[in-house]
């Protein structure tokens, strides 16, 4: 019986410590949303849109160029954006500050 326990709190600890590799983690992320920059240039209105891990869309005003690469993970700070967009995929926000995920 113990041997078992054993083993299930080994399988337990390798998947916990696995998920946690693959997320950002440490206080330099702290309050910053976790998004990947995806393309959405073939639909009418849009550029590069920001998507969460909850799969909501934002739409960023002020995207540096050097950060528009489909597939790129980063961390952003962001507020609501008062610009107006025609752009129907995602809100409209202002980044803050953007950190790269480092993997």
């Amino acid at each position: 019986m113990a041997s078992q326990i054993a083993q299930f709190l080994l399988i337990l600890a390798t998947i916990v410590s696995g998920c946690k590799a693959n997320k950002p983690h440490g206080p330099e992320y702290d309050g910053m949303t976790m998004v990947t920059v995806a393309d959405f240039s073939n639909l009418d209105g849009c550029t590069y849109l920001l998507k969460t891990a909850s799969n909501e869309f934002l739409e960023p005003m002020n995207l540096n160029d050097s950060l528009k690469t489909d597939g790129l993970q980063i961390a952003i700070r962001f507020k609501p954006s008062k610009n107006a967009s025609i752009c129907m995929k995602g809100k409209p926000i202002d980044i803050l500050s953007v950190k790269a995920i480092k993997q």
